[in-house]
């Protein structure tokens, strides 16, 4: 958002959010009642196992950059406050998180999801509400106006820039961002999971609608941030808007760890 704007944010969260709003209106109660265990199972069932073993190849393989960057965000968390060589941190995450699912299962990972979840929307709230007031010399309401008003027009649209390459780039962005988080594993076996059909639906509609509504905090940080730091984040913050800010708005270190 402080690079691109709001158009820079299409994917994550409105996109994403999206996807599952449409996966609680239209594919939720279908696929669970299919009775499945993984994706691979879908295309098994419809296509034969060589779809499946080729369809489970792709996602597997799809999913490490993804996961590289999980492991990538918290070895810069963990050297930034705690000066841990940066290589260490990154296998020691990666053995961590391993050892934790391998242990619980999908119940571990359910468990530490609902968990870290809590503390981040809280820990958002907490710092966006300090962020805003701050900004607004006192009032929250004037910080977020502040923000909204100085914040150039052509960076608070998630319209497309004009021109037919800007027009299909923008549509690809939403149709990837909408259809290509359905089919995933990791949303799929949240609604395998669910005690029912209608369960599953209506889990997935309110989690698309919190997702956004949440995920507007760090897109208004990142715009708000401008007019902290017009040219560039502060060293060692390793372009990340929200653990500058943290550092900036909360102590102990404690508590931006939290947040970040």
């Amino acid at each position: 958002a402080r690079a691109e704007g709001v158009r820079g944010t299409i994917l994550d969260p409105f996109a994403s959010g999206l996807a599952l709003i449409v996966a609680g209106l239209f594919f939720a109660r279908r696929v669970w009642e299919m009775q499945l265990l993984t994706v691979g199972d879908l295309f098994s069932q419809k296509y034969g196992r060589k779809t499946e073993l080729v369809s489970s190849v792709v996602q597997a393989l799809g999913y490490l950059p993804w996961i590289a960057a999980q492991y990538l965000a918290l070895a810069a968390v963990l050297t930034h406050f705690f000066q841990i060589d940066h290589t260490t941190a990154i296998f020691g995450a990666a053995l961590f998180v391993t050892f934790l699912t391998m242990i619980g299962g999908m119940w571990s990972v359910t468990l530490t999801d609902t968990v870290q979840i809590c503390v981040v929307l809280v820990s958002l709230v907490l710092l966006g509400v300090k962020f805003a007031s701050t900004v607004g010399e006192g009032s929250v309401a004037g910080g977020i106006t502040m923000t909204w008003e100085q914040t150039p027009l052509e960076l608070r649209t998630l319209l497309p820039e004009a021109g037919l390459v800007a027009l299909l780039g923008w549509s690809t962005t939403w149709l990837n961002g909408v259809f290509g988080n359905i089919p995933g594993q990791d949303l799929m076996q949240r609604i395998f999971a669910s005690r029912s059909g209608s369960v599953a639906s209506r889990a997935c509609l309110l989690a698309g609608c919190v997702y956004i509504l949440f995920g507007l905090l760090p897109v208004g940080m990142g715009l708000a941030s401008r007019q902290l730091w017009p040219d560039e984040l502060p060293q060692g913050s390793d372009g990340h808007v929200i653990l500058a800010l943290a550092e900036l708005f909360l102590s102990p270190p404690g508590i931006c760890l939290l947040v970040v």
